[in-house]
């Protein structure tokens, strides 16, 4: 009786998989994904390497990119950062 049921159960886990690769196959085919929100932000900072560091890896954390980096007049550093939203579309 054991041995049934673990035959069943193991034909449904399979049948499961080859479900959800057929359903992969067919999203990947008709899907796309595109940026749906851009956000960008200016930061200035100190010049030294320790700052600039700091807010990188600062910015990084919450999933900001370092597009450019500009120097000021005034011994410091602009920093452009900016961050976009991914949303996938599914075409039927």
């Amino acid at each position: 009786m054991t041995n049934i049921l673990l035959t069943i159960i193991a034909v449904l886990l399979l049948a499961r998989i080859v479900l959800q690769i057929k359903q992969g196959k067919r999203a990947v085919e008709k899907g796309y994904a595109a940026s749906s929100e851009v956000e960008t932000q200016v930061v200035v900072c100190n010049r030294s390497q320790y700052h600039i560091r700091e807010v990188c890896d600062m910015m990084s954390s919450d999933r900001w990119e370092l597009v450019a980096a500009h120097r000021t007049k005034n011994q410091n550093e602009i920093l452009f950062f900016t961050r976009k939203k991914i949303k996938n579309y599914y075409e039927e």
